[in-house]
């Protein structure tokens, strides 16, 4: 569950609007990232367990995710994603929200993600 939640969505549009007259670019997370760390900030354990997660963020503000835990079989999930400035959030195609927001930044292909918990922080890297 706990992979499942960090695994979960990105977006990508921002406000272009700085302060003191900066202009900030908006953060772009179209495209398909893989995971490439979790941190734990709390306390949590995941086993040994090794998580493979990819997000693909389209344009059109749906989601695609493959997760798999282990040797398992890869879990499939979509829907649609929201970004405004720095928050993700999302709802699955059956139409239940996301387990939680995510804070989400974006510097040289890297994505990271914090969830409100702020309990791990997700990074991904982009493969396209």
């Amino acid at each position: 569950m706990l992979l499942i939640g960090a695994s979960l969505i990105l977006c990508g549009c921002g406000n272009g609007n700085g302060d003191g007259g900066k202009d900030e670019k908006a953060i772009d997370i179209t495209g398909t990232w893989e995971l490439t760390g979790i941190e734990i900030t709390k306390a949590a354990q995941l086993g040994d367990e090794t998580i493979e997660v990819t997000i693909t963020f389209n344009a059109d503000k749906t989601f695609s995710m493959s997760q798999m835990l282990g040797d398992g079989r890869p879990k499939e999930f979509s829907g649609t994603w929201a970004l405004t400035e720095t928050t993700l959030t999302g709802k699955y195609s059956n139409g239940k929200a996301w387990g939680s927001s995510y804070t989400v930044n974006v510097e040289n292909a890297v994505l990271t993600m914090i969830p409100e918990t702020e309990a791990e922080i997700y990074t991904y890297r982009k493969k396209n």
